[in-house]
C-alpha cells in the first residue's frame, strides 16, 4: 500500500547489486519475469516493487531484498496504519471507522515530502477503500452497491480493465487482497453468490501462499474460511460447507485463537445438520458456549432465535 519506504536510495542499492552481480537490466528482466521498464523504475526510486518482484529478484541475486526493504521504512506507523484499517473489516468495528478516517486525514497533513510517502494512484486507491467501507456498513442494497462502485474503481486502477469475473487472470498484493476480501463480501450481500466464493477462493489461496506470521493474516485467512462456507452452505454445497469449517477449525486452534471460532463451530453444526450427521448438535452448544464465554450475549441470542426460527433445533443448554 503506502509508499513508506526512502525509494531512491533503496532503489540505487538494487542497481548496485544487479551490476555486482554482472547483470544487465534486461537480463534480470528475462529472468525474474518483470517488466525491463518495472525495473528502471524500481532502481530509480520511483515505485515500491510488489512482494512477488522482490521474491524473484532476491533469488537471483541471492540476498533477501524483503529484509533490504525493511532497513529502508521511512515511517512504520503508517505500516501499522494499514492494519487498523483491515481490522475494521476483519473485526466489523464500526465505531473505528470515523478515527481511522480522521488518521488517514492526519497523516496527509503531516507526511514528509522528501520520502514521497504516498503516490496520487496509491492515495486515491485508499479513499475508495475507506468509502467502501464506509457504505458497506450502512447495510442495504444502496450501500453495498456504493461499495462494490469504489472497490471496482480502486481494481481498475492497478488493472485498467480488471473483470471480477476473471479473478484468475490476476496477481495482487497484500493491501490489494484486502479489497478483495471486501469485494466478496459484498457480492454475497448482493446475492451474486458465485462470483463472491470465486474471488473467496481466490483471495484464501493466495493469502495462504504469503509468508507472514502475522495475527491480522491469520485473522483475515479465518474471515475468508468463514464466509467461504457461509457461501457453500447458501450454494447447497453442505459437504463443502463443513469441510472449509473443520478446516478453518484446526487453523485458528493451531493459532490459538478464539477468532470466529464461535461462528465456525456454528458453521460446522448446520452443515452436518443438512448433510444429516448425528453429532451436529454438539458443535451448534460449542458455538453458543464460546459466544457466552466471550460475552456476546446479543450474538448468542441471535444464534439461538436464527436456529430455531430457520432450521427448528432447540437449544437448552444451560450456562453457569
Amino acid at each position: 500500500m503506502f509508499t513508506t519506504y526512502t525509494l531512491t536510495e533503496f532503489g540505487l542499492i538494487l542497481k548496485e547489486i544487479r551490476i555486482s552481480c554482472g547483470l544487465t537490466q534486461s537480463e534480470v528482466s528475462k529472468s525474474a519475469g518483470v517488466h525491463e521498464d518495472s525495473l528502471r523504475k524500481i532502481e530509480n526510486g520511483l515505485v515500491i516493487p510488489k512482494y512477488e518482484t522482490l521474491q524473484y529478484l532476491s533469488d537471483i541475486y541471492k540476498i533477501d531484498l524483503l529484509e533490504l526493504l525493511i532497513d529502508h521504512k521511512s515511517n512504520k506507523d503508517l505500516l501499522a496504519f494499514v492494519d487498523r484499517v483491515n481490522e475494521v473489516i476483519v473485526n466489523n468495528n464500526v465505531q473505528e471507522l470515523n478515527s481511522i478516517v480522521e488518521d488517514f486525514n492526519d497523516i496527509l497533513v503531516n507526511a514528509d515530502e522528501k520520502f514521497n510517502i504516498i503516490n496520487n494512484n496509491e492515495l486515491n486507491m485508499f479513499r475508495l477503500y475507506l468509502n467502501s467501507i464506509e457504505e458497506y456498513f450502512k447495510n442495504n442494497e444502496k450501500g453495498y452497491l456504493l461499495a462494490k462502485k469504489c472497490l471496482l474503481e480502486a481494481l481498475c486502477s492497478i488493472y485498467k480493465n480488471f473483470n471480477y469475473l476473471e479473478i484468475s487472470n490476476y496477481r495482487f498484493n497484500y493491501f490489494e487482497l484486502s479489497l478483495l476480501l471486501l469485494l466478496g463480501i459484498v457480492l454475497f450481500n448482493l446475492k451474486e453468490l458465485e462470483a463472491s466464493t470465486r474471488i473467496m477462493e481466490f483471495s484464501l489461496i493466495s493469502l495462504e501462499g504469503i509468508s507472514s506470521k502475522s495475527l491480522l493474516r491469520t485473522q483475515m485467512i479465518l474471515k475468508l474460511m468463514y464466509n467461504l462456507s457461509h457461501n457453500y452452505h447458501d450454494e447447497g454445497k453442505h459437504l463443502d460447507a463443513l469441510n472449509m469449517a473443520s478446516k478453518a477449525i484446526e487453523f485458528a486452534l493451531s493459532k490459538d485463537t478464539l477468532f470466529s471460532l464461535p461462528h465456525l463451530f456454528y458453521r460446522k453444526g448446520i452443515a452436518q445438520f443438512k448433510l444429516g450427521l448425528d453429532d451436529y448438535l454438539d458443535n451448534i452448544n460449542k458455538s453458543i458456549i464460546l459466544l457466552d464465554i466471550c460475552n456476546k450475549q446479543d450474538l448468542k441470542e441471535k444464534f439461538i432465535k436464527i436456529t430455531e426460527d430457520l432450521y427448528n433445533i432447540k437449544i437448552n443448554i444451560k450456562i453457569s
